[in-house]
C-alpha cells in the first residue's frame, strides 16, 4: 500500500496491507478482500468495546449479539453496528478516543458499503477466473482500498495494545505493561496506569492513559495452532464455545473458558455466506484456509513426478511391444495404454507418488474432506488424457499459476481443491 505508513496503523490492518504487497499474482486479488474484511472487523470490535465500557447497547450491536449464535458475523452485521456505534458516540463530547473512532468509522462506512456489493459476488463464487479480469478487477478494488486506508488516519490516534503484566507499585497503585501493536513487529513496550488491572494477554485501546476501553471478549491475542501468535477475532458463538478467526493466518480457535484448541469446523471465511444455496456456502470452507493450500511449487514438482512415471510406464510398454515384434498399432497401444492408465491406477489405492512425495492431498471443496475412492478415480480420468497432450498439459498447468484456489481443469471439473497435508488434523508435519 504505497503512500501509506503501515507503521502508524493497528497491526491487524498494517500486516494484512503488508501481505497484499508481498502478494503475487491472483492472491493479490484475494489479499485486498481479506484487508477490506478486516478493516471492517477491526473498526467493529473497537465500536463494541466501546459500547460495552459506555454501557450502551443499541439495536446493530444487539443484532450483533444475535447473529453471533444464529451462524456468525458477516460484513453486513459489521456494518450495522458501525453504523448504530456511530449514532451513540456523537453524543459525547470531550473524550479524544470517542471522537478519533467516530472519525474513523463514519469516514469508512461509506468505502465499505461500496466494497460490500463486490464481497457478495465473490462470496458466491463469483471470483474472476481469467489473468485480465483479475488485473481489472484488482485495480478498482485497490482504488477502493485506499481512500478506505486514508479514511483511517485518525485511528492512527488511537493505540492498539496487548497486556503483558500487571506490577504492584504501593504509591501509585499498579502499573500495567502492555505491548504496543501499532504497525509491524517488533513492537514496543510501555506502562499504563488503569483504574482496573486487567489479565495477561487481554487486548485493549486506548489514547494516551486516561481513554482505555477493554476489548474482551470480541478480540483476544492467542497462540495460533501454526505457531504465530495473532490477533483473533470473535465471530461465532457455537455449543458453549466462542469460535476466534484469524485475518492473518486465515485460521480459526475455538475457546471454552481458558481453554483454547483448533477448531475442527471449516469457517466459511470473511463472513462471506450464501444465505440461499447450502453448496455455494460449502464451497467458501478453503477460503478461510488460503494458509493451507498447497504450493503451487509442490503441485508442479508432484507433477512431474508423476509425469516422469507415466511416461517411464509407456517406454517399459514400447519396449516390450518392439521385443514381442508387435504391429504399429500394437506398439502405439502397448505405449499409450501405460501413459493414460497411470494416473487411474496410481490414486485407485489413495494418492499418487508424486503426491505422497510432496506431502500434498485432493480435498472437497463441498465437505473439505478428503476425496472418497470414486471421486479420486473421477478425477484421475480428467487428469489422464494430458499425459498423451503435451499442449494440454500446458495449459492445465498455467491455469494453476493464475487460479485463486490454485486449481487447474481437472480440479475444477471434479470440485476439489489441493491442500498441505501437514495443515490437516492427524498428519505431522
Amino acid at each position: 500500500m504505497r503512500g501509506h505508513r503501515l507503521e502508524r496503523y493497528p497491526f491487524p490492518i498494517a500486516h494484512t496491507a503488508q501481505a497484499y504487497e508481498h502478494a503475487e499474482g491472483a492472491e493479490r486479488l484475494q489479499r485486498l478482500g481479506v484487508l477490506a474484511e478486516t478493516i471492517a472487523a477491526t473498526l467493529g470490535v473497537l465500536a463494541l468495546g466501546w459500547c460495552r465500557t459506555h454501557e450502551v447497547r443499541p439495536g446493530g450491536v444487539r443484532n450483533w449479539e444475535e447473529r453471533l449464535a444464529k451462524g456468525g458475523i458477516a460484513l453486513g452485521i459489521w456494518d450495522g453496528a458501525l453504523r448504530a456505534t456511530a449514532k451513540e458516540m456523537a453524543e459525547i463530547r470531550d473524550d479524544p478516543l470517542t471522537t478519533a473512532l467516530l472519525k474513523a468509522i463514519t469516514g469508512a462506512l461509506p468505502a465499505l458499503s461500496e466494497y460490500m456489493p463486490v464481497r457478495n459476488r465473490y462470496a458466491h463464487g463469483g471470483w474472476p477466473q481469467e489473468r485480465d479480469d483479475q488485473a481489472i478487477d484488482e485495480d478498482r478494488l485497490h482504488g477502493g482500498i485506499s481512500l478506505l486506508l486514508d479514511a483511517l488516519a485518525p485511528l492512527q490516534e488511537i493505540d492498539l495494545a496487548r497486556v503483558r503484566q500487571t506490577r504492584a507499585d504501593p504509591r501509585h497503585g499498579p502499573a500495567t505493561e502492555v505491548e504496543q501493536l501499532s504497525g509491524l513487529p517488533p513492537f514496543r513496550t510501555r506502562n499504563l496506569r488503569l483504574a482496573t488491572e486487567l489479565e495477561p494477554g487481554t487486548m485493549l485501546a486506548h489514547h494516551g492513559v486516561r481513554s482505555v476501553i477493554d476489548l474482551t471478549p470480541y478480540a483476544a491475542w492467542l497462540r495460533c495452532h501454526c505457531g504465530r501468535d495473532e490477533p483473533f477475532y470473535l465471530h461465532q458463538r457455537k455449543k458453549g464455545r466462542d469460535l476466534y478467526f484469524s485475518f492473518g493466518t486465515g485460521h480459526e480457535l475455538a475457546r471454552r473458558g481458558d481453554v483454547v484448541k483448533r477448531a475442527h469446523e471449516v469457517p466459511v471465511a470473511l463472513g462471506m455466506t450464501a444465505p440461499s444455496a447450502t453448496a455455494a456456502r460449502a464451497t467458501l470452507g478453503w477460503r478461510a484456509s488460503w494458509a493451507d493450500l498447497a504450493p503451487r511449487s509442490a503441485r508442479l514438482l508432484a507433477r512431474l513426478v508423476d509425469t516422469a512415471l507415466a511416461t517411464a510406464a509407456a517406454a517399459i510398454g514400447w519396449a516390450i511391444a518392439g521385443a514381442l515384434g508387435a504391429p504399429g498399432w500394437g506398439t502405439a497401444a502397448a505405449t499409450a495404454l501405460p501413459a493414460l492408465l497411470y494416473e487411474p491406477i496410481a490414486t485407485y489405492g489413495g494418492l499418487s507418488p508424486g503426491k505422497h512425495l510432496l506431502r500434498i492431498e485432493p480435498i472437497s471443496i463441498w465437505t473439505s474432506t478428503a476425496l472418497g475412492r470414486a471421486d479420486l478415480l473421477r478425477r484421475a480420468i480428467f487428469a489422464a488424457p494430458q499425459v498423451l497432450l503435451p499442449p494440454l498439459a500446458i495449459y492445465n498447468l498455467a491455469w494453476l499459476l493464475w487460479d485463486p484456489a490454485r486449481q487447474c481443469w481437472h480440479d475444477r471439473r471434479t470440485h476439489s481443491i489441493v491442500i498441505d497435508r501437514r495443515t490437516r488434523s492427524g498428519h505431522k508435519g
